[in-house]
């Protein structure tokens, strides 16, 4: 079973010696002096089993006894000071009282002195004077010391075996606080058996702390089978006991509705009787509450309010959310970077590694590098991995402002050695780039993604995967590769589900199988991968493999939009243009038009650039949309290039562009050698006619032929008129009828009329007609006029008034005179 970490704060306290007497006689006899029963009073209110606690009181009975030499008493007083119980901690104070108890050979005194040297307070941190005064206490069979002791060697001196042996000793002495400990360290080794078997010791002592943690054995399915329903009944026990860990987690299973119905009333309940017990982390929960509006109107300056109050009592994620507030700012709540840092560094402060991390990121980001290092050297220290893998990222990409891979790969190893396999996969991808992919690097790249997969890394599996599909280092192997895609997959990572998307797709190493791919693809954009968010998009707009759904497709664009994806802010800007999916609307069109060129999308910036020409979403300004296009022609974008030509062919005056043939020449040469047919074209026009440049007919003749050649339509049409009336050339009708039937064939309706009525018109008077009707035809059905006129004298000459009438009829449709008195005469002659 997956290892959980738990990190609770647990009521550790069990019924004192004195609990069972009757108050009312231990206070008489302290009343009249007894030393003994003055301990056992402030016993009573320091712990309030058997009364309402009270420290004061605690403290003036613990002094009384204290003052009469009672060891117990003097005990007494050092831990109320040491503690800080109803006073300001003082431990030099709890150390005087301590050790006037110790010296009196009491065991818990000689504890108290040296739980003060191990913790350095009130003297200075010293671990071997710390077990010299638990082993005089152990001396004398003080089984919580033992207990202490215990903890003081897996703490200190990391040995568990030794700390869990005493543990033991203790527990086994009957110590309630060792059978929580020794449960809780059991817990975390992963012996659920025995942890549950010392834990149960606790319940039926009542200790709290074994109770809580049978909850939360029973709550996450940890060496039990999981059981809400269990785990809310041991929150509830401790809850009704006014346990404030057991009301905040009780107000958590009704906030979730874990084991409970959720009810948002109940759980506020329980949080709010846990706050007034000072439990911090409850008023955080209670923020959160009326941050998301959870059983109570949303109210940021309500949650501002108990945010405050949850990181008064030193809850660091409330602090840390505290600062998150402050950095970015709301509508409620006014950015304030100074307060930010404030608040991590008083979270810092607690040593919470979060709030190193968002310093680090923080420092990083304003390029204070060497206080940014300083943050994550400390991160680095406390072998916070994720942290430690994205410094060394840091020193790879120079993001400190040089690149320093030794450094970066030297962190990585190092958070590699401590069982993060993505750190091995990272080092694998630095060996693959380094010395331009030598024999050795791939070697290196293949023995650290090998790490990475012992340790279960998806990156590490994919990196491989990456290795055998393209055959680098090792043999290719597509079935290898396939293997380690899926591996990578089912443990989540979104890159490696799309490549399973995309094999599914293509059929490459499996068999294609549309439906699987998509769900790969569905899988990997739910995960976050935008390429596939994108891919999702494209399937739903055009209905492959799934039902069209426009809406869909929106919702995914606008997904991986959020991604960063240029794509879908250019997909999203056609469907708000068009009202496709989503309703029409021109000024989010443009405003997803602006993102997607912001990010480098020029066909984006061609089409915010027509926003503006003509108003759609923008406020109408031609010499803004003129300025876009530039940008876009400067940047070698097609679209850009030719409109420049263009613009400067024609001219346009209202935006302060005169015609300047020279200047169309000089775009259209830039489109031509960017290999752009309408640049040849144009050129063609220009040198054949002699515009804009001395005339040189076989020059545009070249231009032409090179675009024809590559399929441009009306360069071939052109070129077919060319050689028809033999324009700079001898007249070659072979050559013409060359050039429109390729034409003719891509659909150039004017083509096909030339070709027509060259049969019509033949040298050899041979007319054709059949031949004529036969390329006209398509351009008539197309609306092409001419051709349409054509058909329409043909049938008449084949004296076919019939189908005459019918293409006369369409002239006549569009108002041509003749085909109107066409129609009347035909008509006459039908009848």
């Amino acid at each position: 079973m997956k290892r959980i970490l738990l990190f609770v704060a647990v009521a550790t306290l069990s019924l004192s010696a004195t609990a069972q007497k009757s108050f009312d006689e231990v206070k008489k006899a302290a009343q009249k002096g007894d030393a003994q029963a003055q301990y056992e009073l402030g016993e009573m209110y320091e712990y309030g089993e058997v009364t309402a606690i009270d420290y004061a009181e605690a403290l003036k009975w613990y002094k009384k006894s204290a003052k009469q030499g009672n060891a117990n008493g003097q005990y007494g007083v050092g831990r109320i000071y040491s503690n800080g119980l109803g006073v300001e901690e003082d431990c030099v104070e709890g150390m005087k009282w301590y050790m006037l108890s110790a010296e009196q050979n009491n065991s818990q005194g000689q504890r108290g002195v040296g739980n003060l040297y191990r913790a350095g307070c009130g003297v200075e941190k010293n671990f071997d004077e710390a077990m010299k005064w638990y082993q005089k206490s152990i001396e004398q069979n003080d089984a919580k010391t033992m207990c202490t002791l215990g903890l003081f060697y897996i703490e200190e001196y990391n040995d568990t075996v030794e700390g869990l042996k005493w543990l033991m000793k203790s527990a086994e002495n009957g110590i309630t606080a060792a059978y929580m400990t020794l449960g809780h360290r059991l817990l975390l080794q992963e012996n659920y058996a025995e942890a549950l078997k010392w834990f149960k010791r606790g319940e039926e002592k009542g200790n709290r702390g074994c109770i809580f943690y049978l909850g939360v054995m029973h709550e996450y399915g940890i060496g039990v089978d999981q059981d809400f329903s269990k785990a809310t009944n041991y929150y509830r026990a401790l809850a009704d006991k006014n346990d404030s860990d057991g009301l905040r987690k009780l107000g958590m299973m009704y906030a979730n509705g874990t084991g409970v119905e959720i009810n948002f009333g109940e759980a506020m309940k329980c949080f709010r009787k846990a706050s007034d017990l000072g439990d911090a982390e409850s008023k955080a929960y209670i923020a959160q509450m009326y941050l998301n509006g959870m059983g109570v109107k949303a109210s940021m300056k309500n949650a501002m309010k108990w945010y405050k109050a949850s990181a008064d009592g030193n809850f660091s994620p409330a602090i840390i959310t505290l600062g998150d507030i402050y950095l970015y700012g709301t509508e409620d709540v006014k950015q304030d970077i100074e307060k930010a840092i404030e608040c991590y560094n008083k979270a810092a402060n607690l040593e919470d590694l979060d709030a190193y991390v968002r310093l680090a990121r923080y420092y990083k980001a304003i390029e204070n590098y060497p206080e940014a290092i300083n943050w994550y050297n400390k991160l680095t220290e406390a072998e916070a991995v994720v942290a430690i893998y994205e410094y060394a990222e840091s020193h790879i990409d120079g993001s400190f402002g040089e690149v320093n891979i030794e450094k970066g790969k030297e962190l990585l190893e190092s958070a590699g050695t401590l069982g993060y396999g993505k750190a091995y996969a990272a080092l694998g991808e630095v060996c693959m780039r380094e010395d331009g992919g030598t024999p050795e690097s791939f070697a290196k790249a293949i023995e650290y993604y090998n790490k990475a997969i012992e340790l279960e890394s998806p990156e590490g599996m994919y990196g491989m995967a990456i290795m055998y599909f393209n055959g680098t280092g090792v043999e290719q192997s597509l079935d290898n590769a396939i293997k380690l895609f899926r591996q990578a997959a089912d443990l989540g990572y979104p890159q490696a589900q799309k490549i399973m998307a995309i094999a599914y797709h293509s059929g490459e190493g499996v068999p294609v199988d549309t439906l699987e791919g998509i769900k790969w693809y569905t899988t990997a954009a739910e995960n976050g991968n935008v390429e596939s968010q994108f891919e999702l998009g494209v399937i739903y707009l055009e209905g492959r493999g799934v039902e069209q759904n426009f809406k869909e497709a929106a919702d995914w664009f606008t997904a991986a939009a959020e991604g960063g994806s240029p794509d879908a802010f250019h997909a999203l800007g056609v469907l708000y243009s068009r009202g496709i999916g989503v309703e029409q609307d021109l000024k989010t069109a443009s405003y997803c038009y602006a993102k997607a060129a912001d990010l480098g999308d020029m066909r984006s910036l061609i089409e915010l650039a027509e926003c503006y020409m003509q108003g759609y979403g923008v406020k109408k300004d031609q010499k803004e949309a003129i300025r876009l296009i530039e940008i876009a022609a400067n940047e070698g974008y097609w679209k850009g290039i030719l409109s420049m030509g263009l613009l400067y062919r024609d001219g346009f005056e209202s935006a302060g562009i005169k015609a300047d043939q020279a200047e169309a020449i000089k775009w259209y040469t830039k489109a031509a050698e960017e290999g752009l047919l309408e640049g040849y074209f144009n050129l063609g026009v220009f040198y054949f006619n002699g515009e804009g440049v001395e005339q040189n007919m076989q020059e545009g003749i070249n231009y032409f032929t090179a675009a024809a050649e590559e399929g441009h339509i009306m360069s071939q049409v052109n070129l077919g008129i060319i050689y028809y009336e033999g324009l700079g050339v001898e007249k070659n009708y072979l050559e013409a009828m060359k050039w429109w039937k390729m034409a003719a064939e891509q659909g150039s309706h004017e083509a096909q009329y030339r070709i027509g009525l060259t049969y019509i018109n033949s040298e050899d008077d041979e007319e054709d007609y059949d031949e004529a009707i036969k390329w006209w035809l398509p351009a008539a059905e197309a609306g092409y006029l001419d051709a349409i006129y054509g058909l329409a004298v043909v049938y008449e000459d084949q004296l076919d008034y019939v189908e005459a009438l019918k293409w006369y009829q369409i002239l006549a449709d569009e108002g041509h005179d003749e085909s109107i008195a066409k129609v009347k005469e035909l008509k006459k002659k039908i009848r």
